[in-house]
């Protein structure tokens, strides 16, 4: 399914890792890929914890388990614990940036009440949207959700992912700026050992079985980022971008996040650092990689 993103944020919603948590009880009688499944769900809503939609919802799950006493009975089985602990890791810091509203909140403009008690329900249709009743999703039908929802479910039809909302895709590329800055002495040591010659290029992709990203550093034409060999139109992106002068001031970054079945690559730019523009002792290339150095 190409949208699996919405059937996951409904999944989180409606309880989904408090479940497979509790599964643990009775782990001795669920077939034998039964573990892997589990390990592949939590590493599942570990991946999109990139995204307010959905971080919001695991959020209140893993405070749930911990109010339930839960969490201890998974700590003998390795592979689920291991799985465990890196989602709740994720969800522990990303929460904790204080870059987006993570209250669960009524879709209705006009209402926009917490869900204190998790009573809310999500609209049948699209998944992508919760109210606190009846009334409220009636009256967000009419002044707007209907064309939304329908538009929604024609992609879907067609097999596509609808576009990442604005509020996933800001909160998403500050966290990708924010893991460069928590990895630069990877990546300015890799810049320093083979010197870009143009313009410093670092790509972190998201990945089921790495959900914090994978991080790829280099020049653009020795190391260009995930989907470059399989798809023509990434390798026509990334060679467009690169080749442009107007980003020769900036450090290329290469984004590739999961939506739907797959994912899809974004270019971010890195500007050189205001105590840094001045410094005519220091090229372009020396700027931007000192640039990195300061974040």
């Amino acid at each position: 399914m190409a949208d699996g993103f919405a059937w996951t944020t409904h999944a989180a919603h409606i309880g989904l890792l408090p479940a497979l948590v509790r599964t643990e009880s009775w782990a001795a009688e669920l077939p034998d890929d039964a573990q892997a499944t589990r390990v592949s769900l939590i590493r599942l809503l570990a991946l999109y914890s990139m995204y307010p939609s959905l971080l919001r919802h695991l959020v209140r799950s893993t405070r749930r388990i911990l109010e339930l006493g839960l969490r201890d009975t998974i700590q003998d089985n390795p592979p689920v614990w291991t799985a465990y602990l890196e989602l709740e890791a994720l969800v522990t810091e990303r929460s904790s940036s204080g870059e987006a509203d993570l209250e669960i909140r009524c879709y209705n403009p006009t209402c926009r009440k917490v869900d204190t008690q998790n009573s809310f329900s999500s609209c049948s249709s699209c998944f992508t949207t919760s109210y606190c009743s009846a009334e409220c999703q009636k009256e967000h039908w009419k002044s707007g959700h209907k064309v939304e929802c329908k538009a929604l479910k024609s992609l879907r039809l067609e097999g596509k992912a609808p576009p990442v909302s604005a509020e996933d895709y800001g909160f998403a590329t500050k966290l990708v700026i924010d893991e460069i800055g928590r990895r630069k002495e990877e990546i300015v040591r890799v810049w320093r050992e083979d010197k870009p010659a143009r313009t410093p290029v670092v790509s972190l992709n998201f990945f089921l079985d790495d959900p914090r990203g994978v991080l790829v550093a280099g020049s653009p034409s020795k190391y260009p980022p995930q989907g470059y060999s399989e798809f023509r139109q990434v390798r026509e992106m990334w060679e467009d971008v690169i080749s442009q002068d107007i980003h020769r001031e900036h450090v290329i970054v290469g984004a590739y996040l999961p939506h739907g079945s797959t994912g899809k690559l974004h270019f971010l730019w890195l500007g050189i650092d205001d105590r840094l523009a001045n410094d005519d002792s220091l090229s372009v290339v020396e700027k931007l990689v000192k640039t990195v150095e300061l974040m």
